[in-house]
């Protein structure tokens, strides 16, 4: 049994030659970022501050007025 699928040791079937020169041009080929290339990373994106404030109030509205508004009478007298 041949290797060759594992560590390219030995004959490699003519089917699996044919396979690999088609796909040679998808081949990963790495290359070097220039610190040019890189984007910023922003803090918050646009709009970010206004939704998370915006969250944090609708959280804090629902904790606070939630009970007053959705407290059902009891049998209390």
């Amino acid at each position: 049994m041949s290797d060759y699928l594992w560590d390219g040791r030995g004959e490699p079937d003519p089917e699996v030659e044919r396979l690999e020169r088609a796909l040679l041009p998808l081949r990963h080929q790495p290359k070097r970022l220039e610190l040019s290339e890189v984007e910023p990373r922003r803090a918050l994106r646009p709009f970010g501050g206004v939704l998370v404030t915006l969250a944090a109030a609708a959280g804090f509205g629902v904790a606070v007025a939630g009970p007053l508004l959705f407290a059902r009478p009891g049998w209390e007298v």
